[in-house]
């Protein structure tokens, strides 16, 4: 008989089962004992394995502070009815690796002194995630429409299905909620500018803004309709008569103009062999630009308010596709104008506008209303624009050219087989109505019946 123990000897012991069904090389793992409690590996916080732990204890929470027992092995039936359950994890994990992915591709980065941590807004069904830093003197919420609440929700879902990551990978995969405040110039976090300070500083050449102006209105698809092309070009060569007279808003919607045409300019370069970081350099220069302008021109009910805040909120998605990036504070600002300047009402009942104004004033709330609830469903917050508040008609389907500040009565709306650069938001505009519904239910803490739904 042979004295050869081989294929007895494990890595760490001889065992009996080397003749078993595992000598055919499948590997069985083995069942640890989760050393996290329940409600760390659920939030996916570093524990301290202690009774209770740490985390637990500063949050109130002794009592749900649990520690799961080692499984039972493998099943009977050689671990077939484990597959369904290990299907949904690997779902669940590439959902969640998707959802990062695009938090990563929006150019957030958290902000490491907020260290804020992601709290459930119930134990139960998550209806939104608040943020809270260890002092407890920062929260943050977010409904759930956010991203935050979303991954929340996929937590949650891998801890019912019992998905086991070490305290290492819990803390590795654990990633803190973006810093919601961009620290620019336009809230106050550095110094204000004077008029002859930013035009020394910010203004371009005459050449170079031509250039800028040119690839704005020739993009048909980034030019925001409450920009008439024909008003602002002449708005534009007055300008540069006597640039020092020029009204602070205004200057900030041509900051914000030449500070989308560099972003074109550069997208239109991007297979270039290295990037351009001079031009990456020149559309920050006038997002700053842009800022500037509006913090001197104060948030009052004043002519280019709302188009200067509007074309800096477009900026500012054109950096960063996440709206928690100051954009839904602008927001909240240019709606509350717009309701104090009147906007929401139509012209035609107010009686004391010009055609052209009339207009004009309909392409504004049209791009607000639409603006505003996408933002806000991107933050999962109630939008600011109340339904039922507004009378405000649609806007003309209309080319610039059709109409101007001397029309007296405006020509009658073009076919909507005629594409114009209004028609997209006019379109748009008809679904924003059941768009805002249903973001209104999704917002709801209670679960409401398929009969108040249609209604």
């Amino acid at each position: 008989m042979s004295n050869d123990i081989s294929p007895f000897v494990h890595k760490f012991r001889a065992t009996g089962d080397a003749f078993s069904s595992n000598a055919s090389g499948k590997v069985i793992k083995r069942n640890r004992q989760p050393l996290s409690c329940l409600p760390c590996r659920q939030r996916k916080l570093k524990c301290s394995r202690q009774q209770p732990c740490e985390t637990c204890a500063k949050r109130g929470d002794e009592a749900l502070c649990v520690y799961g027992s080692k499984s039972t092995g493998q099943s009977h039936d050689g671990g077939k009815s484990d597959a369904p359950k290990a299907k949904a994890q690997d779902r669940l994990r590439q959902l969640e690796q998707l959802v990062m992915s695009m938090v990563d591709s929006s150019g957030q980065k958290s902000d490491p002194s907020s260290a804020l941590t992601p709290e459930s807004a119930s134990s139960g069904d998550v209806q939104g995630v608040l943020s809270r830093d260890a002092s407890g003197d920062t929260s943050k919420y977010v409904g759930s429409t956010h991203w935050a609440a979303i991954l929340e929700n996929i937590q949650d879902l891998k801890t019912t299905l019992s998905v086991d990551d070490s305290p290492e990978e819990s803390q590795a995969n654990h990633t803190e909620p973006p810093n919601l405040a961009d620290r620019d110039c336009l809230f106050g976090y550095s110094q204000p500018m004077a008029l002859p300070q930013i035009l020394a500083q910010y203004l371009p050449s005459r050449q170079q803004a031509d250039r800028l102006m040119s690839v704005y209105f020739n993009a048909q698809y980034m030019t925001m309709p409450h920009t008439h092309t024909y008003q602002f070009q002449k708005q534009y060569e007055k300008f540069w008569e006597n640039p020092s007279e020029v009204s602070p808003h205004w200057l900030s919607v041509l900051f914000s103009i030449c500070c989308i045409g560099a972003r074109l300019m550069e997208v239109a370069r991007s297979t270039a062999a290295s990037p351009n970081n001079e031009e990456a350099g020149v559309f920050k220069q006038y997002l700053n630009a842009s800022g500037y302008c509006i913090r001197l021109g104060g948030f009052e009910p004043a002519r280019w308010v709302l188009e200067s805040l509007s074309l800096y909120c477009q900026c500012r998605l054109l950096q960063s596709t996440d709206p928690s990036r100051q954009v839904g504070l602008v927001f909240t600002v240019l709606v509350h104008l717009a309701y104090r300047m009147a906007y929401h009402r139509d012209p035609d009942i107010l009686g004391n506008f010009s055609p052209f104004e009339g207009e004009m004033r309909r392409r504004v709330w049209a791009m607000i209303r639409q603006f505003d609830l996408m933002a806000s469903f991107q933050l999962g917050l109630p939008a600011n624009v109340v339904p039922d508040s507004w009378d405000t008609k649609m806007p003309r389907n209309l080319l610039d050219s059709d109409f101007n500040e001397d029309t007296k009565v405006l020509p009658p709306s073009r076919p909507e087989s005629e594409p114009t650069k209004i028609l997209y938001f006019i379109v748009k505009s008809r679904l924003m109505g059941c768009f805002s519904k249903i973001c209104s239910q999704a917002m709801l803490f209670k679960t409401s019946t398929q009969a108040e739904i249609m209604l």
